[in-house]
């Protein structure tokens, strides 16, 4: 396939343009980004893809923006024996066209157009080898899709593997037959096996599924009814028990019916004796609970006589101590008071004492003040004078560029003129002119003395005149000129070095390096003493903080007179002040706290004692109004009566006790209730027997009537009859399967030999951009696993972005240069190499000439620079 013409117009966001592409080698677009050069491929997928009616959404997303026009697209392709032009416009009035131009000139429009380029493509383009030769800006991985469906590489590459040689050489009829012939018979092959198993899983499928699960569901069928005949024997079996167990059941009952009348007998007699029990129980209760009245009213009495003696004798006790507390409250206010107008004199000695020492501290402050002002004025008096000496060291500094450096360079200059003034010297001829009679001799126009002889050496052009005799010219031999010219450029070096520096020849370089090195000695000292009053802080801040003290001291009142004391002994005396009224303080607070105790202690007792006599009065009221009621004697004997009458009843309630366990009530009582628990549960068990008996009976009649039996041996012979079926389809799918595994081991077998050309074209292609040494792995479904360089092996997965696309492009190229010219399709390639840096981008450019001589490659960028080195490219600018 190649693709001569692409027109596209009102597509998206292009009017209208045209694009030529060659037909062999390398075809670069470039344009600016958005300038719609990728829509140029969807372009070309829209047109072979969809109708021209379609309402899908990629179709509808390529009309312009704000224009309700139809979106045209044009291409002229070749495929096989076919030439033709193809049109479709899109969303408004669609319409598609179709010219052949070979092999018989053709017109079609509409569907019939398409369905025909359709039939065309699939009879001579391997659309899945198109596919797979794109590289698009998608930002996926940019390794080859799967392509054991690309048919044209796969007869390029059994062509190579056999030793068919050129892969893009053209191939004759008996390799393409063959070819053809493998493929239709692997594709019957195929479809005999998805009669019975899914491609990809192998899971049961078509005949093989069906008989699978007919004969499933016929023996899940024939295993129901199976069970539910079981049941039924079961269930006669279950009937026949049931009879005989309800026959049991209801001589049982009669039995117990018996034995329940003479245990009630004897239960209601045992019953009278436990009732006359029953109430000498109570009897003794009551008798018990009298006895407990009359001891309370004794115990109540003597409690209040106790508590009575016990609140006298508390009252007495806190009489005696108020008398104690109230002299002592009078004692601590007095001693209180003394106290407080100590502490009020004390104060006044201390307030006399801070006031002396306030004026102290005063007139100290003034004398610091006026101190630091002094020295700070003194300070920035020698800091002027040092920034004075520091300008004039720099000043003389300016002038003394010639540094160590300098000094350095103007002696290896030097040292270079000597050496190359030597080499020169050495290299030219040396002359020697001596004036022999009375006739003037000049060289280079400087006379020759009488009796003198001149030595020179030829490193320029002399002239040695005898006037009116003979000139002379010694030139400059050939040899000797780059030297020459050496030599006259470092003078020129030297000359302008000096000019630079102010020097008259390189020798004063060392002493101007050296008493500027002395001048930065002394600057450096003067840094060091300025540093050293400045102490980290800048002229500016120390002229700021003696402004700040001055206006300090100038904000501070006249001292007064000296005092005769210093501010020492003034704290001092000043700190025992106040410890003093401290202590007088405290002792007066603790004193005055004290009495005020003493006071609240006093009130607290005076409380307390009127409480203690009016519990006294009260527990006298309470005795005799209890005397009053009842006379102590009364009560005693009340108490003793009750005792005597208890002693009776509980004499009488051990008399009946006695009676009622020689009668054993508790276990009358329990034979009874077991009794009517056999009666109840031979009961319910008669019940549940009964209507068992009627469950099965009913069971037994609808199987009778519904005709079970028959039904079990229809299901049984229609899951015979589906296991044999399910038989003769699996031997049929087993032997498809062989068949199937068979041929497909054998297309692998062949496929891994498919490996080996195409991984020594990509070495090829791979050498020109990483080196003789580099080499591929690829495996069976000619995917690349990993790149090998100068013995280093680095899986795909693991290289850089930049190597993973160059090996993308690669792959391709290598596919597109092995398929055969006939088969070939183009290799399209968006914007790739923007990982790749300029070494790689010049050497893929060599790699994408090579392949342009196999291959129809057309290469759309927005940096054409990248694409420059690529031999005999037709570009095209949109």
């Amino acid at each position: 396939m190649r693709l001569h013409r692409l027109a596209l117009r009102d597509f998206r966001g292009i009017g209208e343009r045209e694009v030529r592409f060659a037909d062999e080698g390398v075809t670069v677009v470039e344009g600016r980004n958005e300038a719609g050069k990728s829509s140029m491929i969807e372009a070309l997928d829209m047109l072979l893809k969809y109708r021209d009616s379609s309402k899908s959404a990629a179709v509808r997303s390529i009309m312009p923006s704000g224009r309700d026009v139809g979106s045209e697209v044009e291409a002229e392709i070749s495929c096989g024996k076919w030439h033709f032009t193809y049109f479709k416009r899109f969303n408004k009035q669609p319409a598609t066209t179709l010219t052949v131009l070979e092999p018989t000139p053709e017109q079609l429009t509409g569907r019939d157009a398409h369905d025909r380029v359709d039939e065309i493509l699939d009879s001579t383009v391997d659309r899945a080898l198109f596919d797979a030769l794109k590289l698009l800006q998608s930002g996926t991985d940019p390794a080859l899709t799967d392509l054991s469906a690309a048919a044209a590489l796969s007869r390029a590459l059994d062509r190579v593997a056999s030793g068919g040689g050129d892969p893009a050489g053209s191939s004759d009829a008996s390799d393409a037959v063959d070819t053809e012939d493998d493929t239709v018979l692997l594709d019957a092959v195929t479809e005999e096996y998805g009669r019975y198993h899914t491609l990809k899983q192998g899971k049961p499928t078509g005949e093989l599924a069906t008989a699978t699960a007919r004969s499933t569901a016929a023996g899940e069928r024939y295993e129901r009814l199976r069970r539910a005949r079981e049941v039924l024997d079961d269930d006669i079996e279950r009937l026949r028990e049931a009879v005989s167990r309800r026959g049991e059941l209801q001589r049982a009952a009669e039995l117990l019916r018996a034995d329940q009348e003479q245990v009630d007998t004897v239960w209601q007699a045992a019953q009278a004796v436990l009732s006359k029990v029953a109430d000498a129980a109570q009897n003794v209760g009551h008798r018990r609970t009298a006895l407990t009245l009359a001891e309370r009213v004794l115990d109540e009495r003597t409690d209040i006589r106790r508590q009575r003696a016990a609140a006298a004798a508390e009252a007495a006790d806190l009489d005696e101590q108020l008398a104690g507390i109230v002299a002592d409250a009078a004692r601590a206010l007095s001693e209180a008071t003394a106290l407080e107008s100590e502490l009020y004199s004390a104060r006044k000695v201390l307030d006399s004492l801070r006031e002396q020492l306030s004026a102290a501290r005063h007139a100290q402050k003034r004398e610091r003040l006026t101190a630091e002002v002094a020295e700070l004025t003194d300070k920035l008096d020698k800091l002027a004078g040092l920034g004075a000496e520091l300008d004039a060291v720099d000043g003389e500094l300016a002038t003394h560029t010639v540094d160590a450096e300098v000094a350095a360079a103007a002696q290896a200059l030097a040292g270079r003129i000597d050496v190359a003034r030597g080499r020169l010297e050495a290299a030219s001829a040396t002359l020697r002119v001596e004036m022999l009679g009375d006739l003037p001799v000049t060289v280079d126009g400087a006379a020759v003395g009488n009796g003198d002889a001149a030595e020179f050496v030829a490193v320029a052009d002399r002239v040695i005149e005898a006037d009116g005799v003979v000139r002379v010219t010694v030139r400059r031999s050939v040899d000797t000129r780059s030297l020459a010219e050496e030599l006259d450029r470092l003078q020129w070096s030297a000359q302008n070095l000096c000019d630079t520096h102010g020097l008259t020849d390189l020798s004063q370089a060392t002493a101007k390096a050296a008493a500027r090195t002395d001048l930065a000695h002394k600057r450096a000292l003067i840094c060091e003493r300025r540093d050293g009053l400045l102490k980290w802080k800048t002229v500016a801040e120390i002229r700021d903080w003696r402004d700040v003290v001055r206006a300090e001291l100038d904000g501070l009142p006249e001292a007064e007179a000296s005092q005769q004391e210093s501010v020492d002994d003034l704290v001092e005396a000043e700190r025992a002040q106040a410890d003093l009224v401290g202590r007088a303080h405290a002792a007066a607070v603790r004193r005055r706290s004290e009495a005020s105790a003493l006071g609240e202690r006093q009130e607290s007792l005076s409380a307390r004692r009127d409480r203690a006599g009016k519990q006294v009065d009260d527990l006298d009221a309470r005795l005799a109004e209890l005397v009053f009621a009842l006379p102590d004697d009364e009560a005693t004997e009340a108490a003793r009566r009750a005792r005597d009458d208890l002693k009776a009843a509980l004499e009488a309630q051990t008399r009946l006790a006695a009676q009622a366990a020689e009668l054993d009530a508790a276990g009358i009582e329990l034979r009874r209730e077991q009794i009517a628990r056999d009666i109840a549960h031979g009961d319910a068990e008669l019940d549940a027997v009964g209507h068992l008996i009627t469950e099965l009976s009913t069971k037994l009649e609808v199987y009778r009537s519904e005709s079970r039996l028959d039904e079990f041996d229809e299901a049984q012979a229609e899951w015979e009859e589906a296991c044999a079926v399910l038989r003769r389809v699996t031997r049929r799918a087993e032997a498809a399967k062989l068949l199937y595994e068979t041929l497909t081991r054998a297309r692998l077998a062949s496929r891994a030999k498919y490996a080996d050309p195409f991984t020594r074209r990509l070495d090829q292609l791979g050498a020109i951009v990483f080196g003789d040494s580099v080499r591929f792995d690829v495996d069976d479904d000619l995917n690349v696993v990993s790149r090998t360089v100068d013995g280093v092996t680095v899986p795909r997965d693991d290289l850089s972005g930049g190597a993973k696309e160059q090996l993308g492009l690669l792959s391709r190229l290598a596919c597109a240069s092995l398929v055969d010219r006939a088969d070939g399709v183009p290799v399209i390639i968006d914007d790739a190499l923007g990982y790749s840096d300029p070494d790689r981008i010049a050497a893929m450019a060599s790699v994408l000439t090579e392949a342009g001589r196999d291959a129809q490659v057309i290469v759309l960028t927005c940096s054409p620079q990248r694409y420059a080195d690529v031999r005999d490219a037709h570009v095209v600018t949109v």
